[in-house]
């Protein structure tokens, strides 16, 4: 079931109920840590430099908080809950604020190229150009940020600034991050009691894989976000809502493509065959609007390249970039190869297979990056936090989880 972590109370011995307390001591410590190596030198990032100023200070003074709290034995959600909040404002509002005003600006470093593509790409919609360049187009120009890789609906996220003007309400990633909190908010009602997880919240919302991309590019989140809901509403049974918002959600970048296909295996196992063939019939038909990206990728400068497996592996020239694609491959069929014979019955199984899924093809992708594992982190996280497992019928066969129900 869609259900929170267990909520300690005064019973129970002073270790058991200060668990909660030591992991959330251990998570700010650890983010602390990951802020004060940036804030050392250990990034070439403006952005990332910037982030971690109010980084250092936020998580290490959540740390200390959290410490008198263990000291006192305070182990209250509440408590924990609105440090998660206080915390959240230092690490992902302020340095966000901050960047979009220095953007705004005309400081070119506060901001990365993700976000530039996406505001050149809309610019060319609303004067009434194609969106995209050409393969030709982009063997003339020398810039990454002529490239668009992300798919139509991506674009939508830069026409306010086209529309109205450079500020910063209409910056990119102010429109990311409102989208993103408002498909999560949306998630979050559709499943309360999972979403009381302070644990869940902890590890999503404040981890710097999460807290990064919110201040620099931000396109990943409404991604993400949008995946979650897209879960959240297969755990009700609204398959067809599921199928509407997931193939939006892959609309905007073909990363969900992997959560698609694991909802569509699990409806496949779990549901009569009509119903995966029309969750996966209106998922393809909203997802149409990725027809009008492009190939073009062999003249694209992509700077997803940090050093996991197959990005070095496809730095070894021609041999080595055909390497990485037949290893992508390999493992793409493996994996689905282990999905067919060994489907999800639930959803909480189906976030847990996501999560591997997307985990592998950031290791062997041919281009990739770390911020790349904010979506295994956060279905991952969805699937221990929001989801217990499967429902049984009084049979003992597994069913499709009903997962997040109202007022559960």
């Amino acid at each position: 079931m869609c259900e929170r972590e267990p909520v300690t109370t005064t019973g129970g011995s002073p270790a058991r109920r200060s668990a909660g307390l030591r992991v959330d001591l251990a998570l700010y410590l650890l983010y602390g840590a990951f802020a004060v190596v940036l804030l050392a030198g250990g990034t070439d990032f403006f952005t990332y430099r910037v982030w971690a100023g109010y980084a250092v200070p936020g998580y290490l003074g959540a740390a200390a908080l959290t410490g008198v709290l263990l000291l006192l034995r305070k182990d209250d959600p509440r408590l924990r809950g609105a440090l998660v909040a206080a915390t959240a404002v230092v690490v992902l509002l302020l340095p966000l604020a901050s960047l979009v005003v220095s953007w705004s600006a005309g400081v070119a470093s506060a901001v990365h190229p993700e976000v530039v593509a996406v505001e050149r790409g809309a610019d060319r919609l609303v004067a009434g150009e194609f969106p995209y360049l050409s393969a030709e187009e982009l063997a003339r120009h020398g810039s990454s940020t002529d490239y668009t890789p992300y798919l139509p609906i991506m674009i939508a996220f830069g026409l306010p600034r086209a529309l109205i003007g450079p500020a910063p309400l209409t910056d990119p990633r102010i429109v990311f991050a409102a989208v993103a909190v408002g498909l999560i908010a949306a998630a979050a009602a559709l499943c309360p009691t999972g979403a009381r997880s302070v644990r869940w919240w902890t590890i999503v919302a404040l981890s710097p894989l999460t807290a990064l991309p919110f201040h620099s590019g931000g396109h990943d989140l409404p991604v993400v976000a949008a995946t979650v809901l897209g879960f959240v509403l297969l755990a009700r049974r609204w398959t067809m809502a599921a199928a509407v918002v997931m193939g939006a959600t892959m609309a905007m970048k073909a990363t969900s493509a992997v959560p698609l296909v694991v909802a569509v295996v699990l409806l496949a196992a779990t549901r009569p065959t009509r119903e995966a063939v029309r969750f996966a019939a209106v998922a393809v038909a909203t997802f149409g609007a990725v027809l009008l990206h492009p190939a073009g990728l062999e003249n694209a400068r992509l700077l997803a390249t940090d050093p996991f497996p197959g990005v070095l592996l496809a730095e070894w020239g021609v041999l080595g970039r055909t390497g990485s694609v037949v290893l992508l491959g390999v493992v793409a069929l493996g994996l689905l190869v282990w999905l067919v014979r060994r489907p999800p019955r639930n959803v909480g199984e189906a976030l847990e297979r996501s999560a591997v899924c997307l985990t592998a093809a950031v290791l062997v992708a041919p281009t990739s990056r770390a911020g790349y594992l904010l979506y295994p982190l956060v279905l991952a996280a969805t699937a221990r936090y929001w989801m217990r497992g499967a429902d049984r019928d009084r049979r003992g066969s597994p069913e499709m989880a009903t997962g997040c129900r109202a007022g559960s």
